[in-house]
């Protein structure tokens, strides 16, 4: 297991009948976007191969795997669009269904799984506890270029 002795049992893949809910959540979560076209787009990962979305309470995870470019036998997961809050009876929000995502990379065959890509985990126009850090030192990854990897296990370096 990618987190170690966390109780992962209620987060699961998300499924089509939860997209209306999680599109509604995503809209409050991301104000300053319109995200017409988020059940759609949520629709359309959850038919991919290579794509996730996992939900715990009200927190979702997405995760996506992909071949490395100059490693055509090497797949790589990258953590998409995270958001959610926290609840009582998920108290650390979107740390459960970033294990789950994690663990769906893992099982899938990927060599490690990428945190904050799409955000940038240095940007300076967010602080750090607004970004992927927090969740990806506490599942054990370690700085990788401008992200975090977790890697399973651990791998040579990869160039970036």
């Amino acid at each position: 297991m990618v987190c170690e002795g966390e109780k992962l049992t209620d987060a699961r893949k998300a499924t089509v009948s939860d997209i209306p809910f999680m599109a509604a959540l995503a809209r409050e979560q991301y104000p300053q976007f319109t995200l017409e076209n988020a059940e759609a787009w949520a629709a359309k990962v959850m038919a991919l191969p290579n794509a996730a979305m996992f939900i715990c309470g009200e927190a979702v995870s997405t995760v996506a795997a992909q071949k490395e470019f100059w490693s055509p036998d090497a797949w790589v997961a990258d953590i998409l669009p995270t958001f959610g809050r926290p609840t009582p009876e998920n108290p650390l929000g979107t740390y459960k269904t970033l294990c789950a995502a994690a663990e769906w990379a893992k099982h899938s065959g990927c060599y490690g799984v990428r945190f904050g890509s799409s955000v940038g985990a240095l940007s300076k126009s967010r602080g750090a506890v607004d970004l992927m850090e927090p969740f990806a030192k506490r599942m054990g990854a370690h700085p990788w270029g401008l992200t975090y990897m977790l890697e399973f296990p651990k791998c040579p370096p990869q160039y970036q």
